[in-house]
């Protein structure tokens, strides 16, 4: 979820970080139990699951400002949200603070 949350705002670099240790934690323990002859597939089922535990933790800490947060203090603002997808739909972005109304392409 919070991966999704990182897309949908945006943050594509700590996205592709948590990405990343996702897959080379598994690659690594995969190759760890293997040198040492387990080759159970529930222990690398296990193994996928520890990496994305560690992940998680690592996405609850770059999301900090999301994830520790009271819900009364979200709220939903409509226009942000309409202008952002159709920015996303014709590939116009605009800037929503009015000093910086410039369209970048």
């Amino acid at each position: 979820m919070l991966l999704f949350i990182l897309q949908g705002t945006n943050r594509m670099i700590p996205f592709a970080k948590i990405t990343m240790m996702d897959r080379i934690l598994y690659c690594c323990l995969i190759i760890v139990f293997l040198k040492n002859g387990i080759r159970d597939y529930k222990l690398l089922i296990a193994e996928d699951l520890i990496g994305k535990l560690i992940s998680l933790f690592y996405a609850m800490y770059c999301c900090k400002d999301i994830v520790f947060r009271k819900i009364s203090t979200f709220y939903l603002n409509f226009r942000e949200m309409m202008s952002y997808i159709i920015s996303m739909a014709t590939g116009i972005y605009m800037d929503s603070t009015p000093s910086h109304m410039e369209c970048t392409y």
